[in-house]
């Protein structure tokens, strides 16, 4: 019996194999052609205008909860401090000193900090992203290029060779008329699939800026929620309580 269990297993591994590496064959895109030239910061510049970056700059608080309502952050971005909760856990970033600090739970060993901070520096890395990418594009470490496209009017290559946790991740914006991003493909470490699409959509305005808060990729819809932005404290319901720093 165990036997026959264990061939079964067998066979299921080998048609998901199979299934992958026929899905790979099929959808994998190499990296396109770029065009580095001075046109690439004029679109990036145009496309950071249509979303109302100034807007965005000076703006100092945001929270919002990703990822099925499992992540949930606050961000006071003049401070450039996060606050990462999940799962009963909750640890302050310092961006700039890389700082992080576990606030909860207490009376945790040194190995469990490390796990749980570094769990908190990825989640950080990966869901802001999802919210404030159009606005990194001359981030520090970063190159711009011009793509010919097909499934736009307009394609912007953006190269993080520097920052984050996967550096030389390449994500190919894909711009409307009004040079709106509706998504981008992507070249990421963290997906073997060359040429991945997330949509970038229901796009909503907040102190001016605006912010996507709808993401496909594929079968997944990824949404952020309880999003919510402001110039103060007050703006925000919160007291200095709601930020600890230790």
């Amino acid at each position: 019996m165990i036997k026959k269990v264990l061939k079964f297993i067998g066979i299921l591994a080998i048609i998901a194999i199979v299934i992958l590496a026929t899905l790979y064959l099929l959808f994998n895109e190499s990296p396109p052609v770029e065009k580095p030239s001075s046109q690439a910061d004029v679109l990036a510049t145009e496309m950071l205008q249509s979303l109302n970056k100034e807007a965005y700059d000076t703006t100092r608080y945001y929270q919002w909860t990703f990822f099925r309502g499992a992540n949930s952050y606050k961000y006071d971005k003049l401070e450039n401090d996060a606050w990462v909760s999940w799962n009963g856990n909750e640890v302050y970033l310092d961006m700039d000193t890389d700082q992080r600090v576990v606030i909860t739970p207490k009376n945790i060993t040194d190995e469990q900090k490390k796990v749980i901070t570094d769990t908190a520096w990825s989640n950080w890395c990966n869901d802001s992203f999802w919210l404030f990418a159009p606005f990194k594009l001359f981030d520090p470490g970063t190159s711009r290029s011009i793509v010919d496209t097909d499934e736009a009017e307009h394609g912007l290559m953006i190269t993080y060779e520097s920052g984050g946790v996967t550096p030389g991740d390449k994500y190919l914006w894909l711009l409307d008329t009004n040079k709106r991003p509706t998504g981008y493909k992507m070249w990421v470490s963290i997906i073997p699939m060359g040429g991945m699409y997330a949509s970038w959509e229901n796009w909503k305005q907040y102190e001016g800026m605006w912010l996507a808060t709808d993401h496909k990729i594929g079968p997944m819809d990824a949404k952020l929620s309880n999003l919510k932005v402001g110039h103060t404290l007050e703006d925000m319901g919160w007291t200095q309580a709601d930020l600890p720093k230790i």
